[in-house]
């Protein structure tokens, strides 16, 4: 199935739609995806310790509003943004998994939101998260600017990583290095991926988000790095009894983090803010005690 020239992001939407229809109550994977709203997996533990990076906003905000967008796997990272104490609305293009989590009592809020055309006013939230869902959408950077719109304080986003930016000559060279083992395994060294959905994996860098958020004004970015890899089985193993592949998984961890460490590669992830307003001193202090990069770009001289 291959989309009209003229209309990708409407194939996208549509693919998007399809993609979580198996996991529906009364479909095939309905049972497998009952897991999901399990907190006590291996996987959980996983997307838990991505949203606690949103921790120091939360705890600096008290009573502020949140939106996620792409949440359409039960509304996942809204149920552990309101384990940190936020007022969340989850979202998604797709709303059967959220309405079924709704009915679990797994989140409170839902809607059915398409992130490049969210339906919302404009600073209807104080913050937007958008975690591992932009690098779906066929036009990301659209998406963004919509989040930010709806934001009044800013948007939060935890996506791959760019692996076409080396920040250093000893990263490039392990990089090339690495490169050339994997062609004599007979592994793919591809840095553009694409996924079954049909979607282009578009990764961030922070070169990109500091652009993206001058290029409308907002002078206030800030970053952090997290090393995260997914592997198959961590959905029925337990987070407190850790089984083989979570063993695996923190094994793959501490490897990369050491990697990073000594500079030879980046984090799997990066989380990026675009703030809409100076975050404040307090938020700013907390952020930076969570190991964030807090960024004050530079102003434009012509506004």
């Amino acid at each position: 199935m291959s989309p009209p020239p003229d209309s990708f992001s409407e194939w996208s939407y549509a693919r998007h739609r399809e993609h979580l229809v198996p996991f529906r109550a009364g479909e095939a994977r309905a049972e497998e995806a009952r897991g999901w709203m399990d907190d006590g997996t291996a996987d959980a533990w996983r997307h838990r310790r991505m949203v606690a990076l949103a921790g120091p906003l939360v705890e600096s905000f008290p009573g502020s509003e949140w939106l996620t967008v792409g949440d359409g796997a039960y509304g996942r990272d809204a149920h552990h943004l309101a384990a940190l104490g936020a007022s969340v609305l989850a979202t998604d293009l797709a709303d059967e998994l959220l309405a079924e989590a709704r009915a679990a009592g797994y989140v409170e809020r839902y809607g059915r939101e398409n992130a490049e055309c969210l339906s919302f006013a404009d600073g209807a939230f104080d913050f937007v998260l958008c975690k591992e869902a932009y690098h779906h959408f066929p036009r990301p950077p659209l998406a963004l600017y919509e989040m930010l719109r709806v934001a009044r304080r800013g948007v939060m986003l935890v996506e791959p990583n760019d692996p076409t930016v080396a920040r250093s000559v000893r990263e490039l060279v392990y990089r090339r290095w690495k490169d050339r083992l994997k062609r004599l395994l007979g592994r793919d060294v591809s840095v553009h991926r694409f996924e079954e959905t049909g979607n282009y994996v578009y990764a961030l860098s922070r070169s990109e988000v500091e652009k993206l958020a001058l290029a409308v004004g907002h002078r206030h970015v800030a970053f952090l790095g997290l090393n995260d890899s997914f592997l198959p089985g961590l959905g029925d193993e337990r987070a407190d009894s850790p089984g083989p592949a979570l063993r695996r998984l923190k094994r793959r961890l501490a490897l990369y983090d050491v990697l990073v460490r000594l500079g030879l590669m980046q984090p799997v992830l990066l989380a990026a803010i675009v703030f809409r307003t100076e975050p404040g001193p307090a938020a700013t202090d907390a952020l930076i005690r969570s190991g964030w990069d807090v960024v004050t770009l530079p102003a434009n001289p012509y506004r």
